[in-house]
């Protein structure tokens, strides 16, 4: 038994959704209709659409996915410089510092092994010393 068959409108809302690339799930609760009748709609683009949706939509998830990761390596970074005071150093118990030092340098060696691994004879040369 098929469902009450959907507005012009909200046919074409859906259609439009899909094609500022939401998903499925977000269209059908967003307009509260099935699930199924959403893919209906989407199987009706042609597939050459689609496949440009997919390639914009992973082009602004790698785009996230970078602006995410430069902030936390910029926010490591900041911590790094803040913990590496002589007088906050000073301050903390022994074991913390431990504790400090062991996730830092763990966390140093994962970025390093993740960043190299892809060009195994790659070397890391160090930055130009910046002349003051």
């Amino acid at each position: 038994m098929r469902g009450k068959k959907h507005s012009d409108d909200v046919r074409a809302r859906v259609i439009a959704a899909l094609l500022a690339g939401c998903g499925v799930v977000e269209i059908a609760r967003e307009l509260n209709i099935p699930h199924q009748s959403v893919s209906n709609y989407k199987k009706e683009i042609p597939k050459d659409k689609l496949g440009e949706l997919r390639q914009k939509k992973g082009e602004r998830l790698d785009d996230l996915v970078y602006d995410y990761l430069v902030q936390n390596l910029e926010t490591l970074r900041a911590q790094s410089k803040a913990v590496s005071d002589e007088s906050y150093i000073n301050q903390q118990p022994a074991g913390e510092m431990a504790t400090l030092h062991g996730v830092i340098a763990d966390k140093t060696i994962r970025l390093l092994e993740v960043t190299t691994s892809h060009t195994p004879n790659q070397q890391l040369n160090p930055a130009p010393e910046s002349v003051t």
